[in-house]
């Protein structure tokens, strides 16, 4: 459930400093959709100019975001030791912190957790630093402990890649993620902190917007239009979220 302010134009009156909100709070019901969960969260920009999505060529945008994910993904490792990470992991049931994607979560494309995923193989895939073909015969019990829990680290990393590489499988796990359902209560709202309160929870639940882009709750100087629009999209929010793991 989701407060929201009326979406009655009646219920606003126009200044020299915009639209001003001048009636109490009233609950909208969020739409349940079985939308899928294939869509994923763009990092690029578009062109300014009319034309397609795919009027736009990014190859080269991409190469440098790429690159930069690179860099900070890397930096980000380095800020830990091996023992640190590793302990994370084998203690962590999160699937993005298990490749580094934490800071991402939900947001991650399937380019990050591609590129995670193929960086951590080069250092816990099976193979990596044997020296003959007979160590791929190793049973568990003639492992020593390091190759223990390299291979337990490798199984978690696979889990990972695998879930948040299947559109179904990813939609099921973001959805059950810890998630603030807050709203403030009606004694904590005042006319001063109104804005700040509601667009801090209209931003957590876009996250799950299957339509995009989601339309900002904006402030007293917003155009009405633009209040109206904000208004139509929120009464039929559409959330690609599963909820049957609560049925």
């Amino acid at each position: 459930m989701l407060a929201l302010p009326p979406s009655d134009p009646s219920l606003y009156e126009e200044s020299k400093t915009g639209v001003v909100f001048v009636a109490p709070l009233t609950i909208a019901r969020m739409k349940r959709t079985g939308a899928n969960g294939e869509e994923e969260i763009k990092t690029s920009g578009k062109k300014g100019g009319k034309g397609n999505d795919s009027d736009y060529d990014d190859s080269e945008e991409q190469k440098i975001m790429n690159d930069k994910f690179h860099e900070e993904w890397e930096k980000k490792r380095k800020s830990k030791t091996n023992r640190e990470h590793e302990t994370n992991t084998l203690l962590g049931d999160d699937h993005y912190q298990t490749l580094g994607l934490e800071d991402f979560g939900i947001a991650a494309t399937e380019k990050h957790i591609k590129t995670a995923y193929r960086k951590l193989a080069l250092e816990y895939h099976p193979d990596k630093g044997k020296k003959s073909s007979l160590e791929d015969n190793k049973d568990n019990d003639e492992l020593n402990p390091e190759e223990k829990v390299k291979k337990e680290i490798w199984l978690k990393i696979q889990k990972a890649y695998e879930t948040l590489m299947d559109p179904e499988k990813r939609r099921k796990y973001d959805s059950s993620l810890p998630f603030d359902e807050s709203i403030p209560n009606e004694d904590e709202i005042t006319d001063e902190n109104f804005y700040d309160l509601f667009t801090d929870v209209f931003n957590r639940n876009a996250q799950w917007a299957k339509n995009k882009p989601v339309p900002q709750l904006g402030n007293h100087k917003t155009p009405i239009k633009k209040v109206m629009k904000f208004y139509k999209y929120w009464d039929t929010f559409e959330t690609w979220r599963d909820f049957s793991n609560h049925d």
